[in-house]
């Protein structure tokens, strides 16, 4: 969901968390550890809000210094990958899942990355 620097090959790949829809979202993706080179712009699945959440559609976002921290790989810390960076969103609420209150929807948010 996230803007970035990318180059090289741009590959194509499913998250694995995200539910199957038949929008795409462009995504600024770590695969591996290492440096700035180890991110990748890619297509993956817009996921689909479960129970009460909410989907952005994302109008900015920073990378920051968490999103360098899991480039160059924390000693002890383990990280899962492929992993989407960015933080410090601002956008709109595009949809809600059950639960969630539909008066959001068309709201445009700040989303803290410590929640």
């Amino acid at each position: 969901m996230w803007a970035s620097a990318a180059g090289g090959s741009r590959p194509f790949g499913p998250s694995p968390r995200a539910a199957p829809s038949p929008r795409a979202m462009r995504v600024a993706c770590i695969r591996a550890h290492g440096g700035l080179g180890e991110m990748r712009l890619e297509d993956w699945p817009e996921p689909v809000p479960g129970r009460g959440q909410a989907l952005v559609e994302i109008a900015c976002c920073g990378l920051n210094q968490l999103d360098l921290f899991v480039i160059k790989g924390m000693p002890g810390v383990a990280i899962e990958m492929p992993r989407i960076t960015g933080g410090d969103i601002a956008g709109t609420v595009s949809a809600v899942g059950a639960g969630a209150d539909a008066a959001w929807v068309g709201r445009r948010v700040l989303i803290d990355p410590l929640i």
